[in-house]
Order: C-alpha cells, then structure tokens, then sequence
C-alpha cells in the first residue's frame, strides 16, 4: 500500500482515476487517507483493526472537512479503537443526542421563550398548542424523521374537526420551533416550507364595546357579580380587579395576568413590563383609578404574582370567568382581548392621538428612527390613560 505525506497542496492536485477508486494513503498517520471515485468524489478513510477484524472508517467529506479536521478525527477514532471501541457506534450515539426527539426539543425552545418573554401571553399560548395538540402525536418520535405529510396530517385533523383558526395557529407554532430548531442545528430542515394555513385566511376580530355594555361588564366585575356560587369572594375580588386593569389599562391579557408585585411602583403610578409581546420593556403609567384597584389586592405570601388565584401562578381559567360574567351583564360574544381594541377605539373618540394610542398599546417600531429615539412616551401616555379612567369614571356613575 503506497503511501505518501498528504498536504493541502497535495490533496488539491489528486485526479480522479477512470474507473473504480484509488485511495491515497498517508505516511504521517498510518491508516488514515483519502478515496477517490471515477466521478471525483472524495473521502476522507481510516482503514485499521478492532478487535482483530479490519474496520473501514469514513470520516467525512472533502472538501467539507479540510486535512487537519481530518487527520484529527482520524486521531480520535483511533484512540477510540485502542480503547475497544468502534468510533461508528460512537457517531451514531452523538448524531442520536444531537437530533433528539422532538419533545426533547420542544421542551428546549419553550425554555428559551420562557427565559426571553417571561410573563407574557407568547409563552403561555405557545405552549398550550405544543402540549395540546402536537407532543401527544410526536412527542417520542425523533424530530428528523417528522415529514412535512406529518405535519399536513395533523393540521387537517385539527380543522376537521371545526377548529380551522387553531390548525392555523398551531402551524405557526410548529413552523416556529422548526425555524429555531434548524438554527441551533437541532434539526436538519422543516417540514413546514410552503406549507399554507390550513384554516385560509383569517379576518381581524373587530368587536367594539359600546359604552352601554361597558358600564353592564363593570358593573358585573364587582364582588358579588362574578364570584360563582360556592367559590371563595377572593376569586371574585382577584377577577373583577383583573378585568377591571385590563380595560383601563390597555394591556395584553397575558401581560397583566402575569403582573408582578415588584414591577409596580405605586408611588410614581408606574408599571414596567419586564419584556412584552413587542420583545422590549413597556412602561405603563396607572391612573389614581388602577393604583386604587390595585392596593385593595391581598398580597399572598410568598406570591410573587398580583393576580393568582391559587398563591403560586398567575391567574388563568379566563373562559369560564368570562361565562360568568357574560351571565350576569347580558353582554354576549365579547372577549378579554375586545377590552383592549375598545379602550383603544374609545381614546381616539376622545381626542388622543393615533401615534399616542400605539404607544399605550406598546405596539413594535419598525421604522430605523425608532433606534435612535429612546423617548418613553410616559408624560403623553400618563395624560391619556388618566383621561380614559376619567370616561369609564363617568360611565360608572351613570349605573
């Protein structure tokens, strides 16, 4: 067997032979070379013994793997041979732990979520769908074996099911964790190109309370309007205050539901978002209305949350307070998320600015200025918000 000291130069000049394959042995490193077909593909190869029996290795391609990778990962494999070892096994093991089921990946991007948007609505959502709808069906499957039939599979029987709005959200959940899986080298590719949603277009839900069913909704948050029977009042205290601060506030449900005791400063009226849906911090100014709400609240001990019905996380079971509500105002098909769309519709019928309101909402800046503008918007977001309690004030008043 000829064998030669392979340099880069060297490597480079080899021509393929015309027919079969050569192999071009190195005199630095026994065993370790390079094979080359007729069609110009080239290998790097180990050819040594394990345990008496001759082992072929494939390292790698070239050029994807230069000669120094190369020689190195031959050097590896050989310790692992004078260990008894078959370093193939070994790279099967490690191409195992790299690819991972796909729960063990889901579990590692919602983690990464949680720690970039904790408290807000994004994390909760996200994985509602992922435990929900897809790790009962893929959750021990190895993620490089889940096709994009699997995935189209699966959204249809979500809209089948009469769901098409979830099939739509659930494949941008799906599309999202492959994106992410495939950038950390999770995954090898995603199912989810092209793939269309399979609920079609969906139109932007447009409800808006009028101020007749807004005075109906506040009066059915107080105490005895919304506390079920047989449960504790503080759980009617803890969601009349809750759907109360949503309306005046203007916030994301997920985002007040997470509130924390130690974002509010209520001697400057202030609430800071650690990290909203728009990914930055959002400053809210609280009207002397919301601060007042806000201290009639017991703090739990050791709850570091505002609203938690149970001392340990934030409050949720929204439906079913909303059900109750709905009962006891007569104001039917709204939701938690109509009280922000409202609050919004009803300051621009007071004479606030459109840019103001989108401040209020916390809306992302997509324009370059908003790099170099750092203005928190606070003096003109206080002077709205205090005006928006002052309407729902008045519309108190007329109960």
């Amino acid at each position: 067997m000829a064998r030669r000291t392979l340099t880069v130069v060297a490597v480079a000049r080899l021509k393929p032979p015309p027919t079969g394959r050569d192999e071009h042995w190195d005199a630095t490193l026994p065993g370790f070379g390079l094979r080359i077909t007729a069609n110009g593909k080239r290998s790097w190869v180990l050819m040594t013994r394990l345990r008496g029996e001759l082992l072929r290795y494939t390292i790698g391609a070239y050029p994807a793997i230069g000669l120094a990778t190369a020689r190195d990962l031959a050097k590896q494999a050989l310790h692992l041979v004078a260990e008894g070892k078959d370093p193939r096994d070994e790279r099967k093991r490690r191409a195992e732990q790299r690819v991972g089921t796909f729960a063990h990946v889901a579990t590692a991007f919602l983690e990464r979520g949680a720690r970039q948007k904790a408290g807000t609505r994004w994390v909760s959502e996200q994985t509602r769908i992922i435990h929900r709808e897809v790790l009962p069906r893929w959750g021990t499957r190895p993620i490089d074996k889940i096709t994009r039939r699997d995935v189209i599979e699966l959204l249809d029987e979500i809209a089948e099911r009469g769901a098409p709005v979830q099939a739509n959200r659930t494949l941008a959940v799906i599309r999202r964790l492959f994106t992410w899986a495939v950038s950390h080298d999770l995954a090898p590719g995603s199912p989810c190109v092209r793939l269309e949603r399979p609920g079609g277009k969906e139109r932007a839900r447009e409800r808006v309370l009028t101020t007749n069913e807004l005075r109906a909704l506040w009066i059915a948050w107080n105490v005895a309007g919304i506390a079920p029977p047989g449960t504790r009042p503080k759980l009617g205290l803890i969601f009349g205050v809750y759907f109360k601060t949503l309306l005046l506030t203007a916030q994301r449900r997920g985002e007040v539901a997470a509130m924390r005791w130690s974002d509010l400063n209520f001697d400057g009226g202030l609430w800071t978002i650690p990290v909203s849906k728009a990914g930055h911090a959002q400053e809210v100014p609280l009207a002397p209305t919301v601060v007042a709400l806000l201290r009639s609240l017991p703090q739990q001990e050791e709850c570091p949350y505002v609203f938690s019905t149970n001392g340990r996380t934030p409050v949720s079971g929204f439906s079913k307070a909303a059900a109750t509500i709905t009962t006891a105002s007569k104001v039917t098909g709204w939701r938690s998320n109509d009280l922000r769309r409202s609050a919004a519709t009803h300051m621009a019928t007071l004479g606030i600015s459109k840019e103001t309101i989108r401040r209020v909402l916390g809306h992302s800046e997509t324009d370059v200025t908003s790099v170099y503008v750092r203005h928190a918007w606070i003096p003109e977001k206080r002077v709205a918000l205090e005006k928006w309690a002052g309407f729902v004030e008045e519309l108190r008043r007329k109960e």
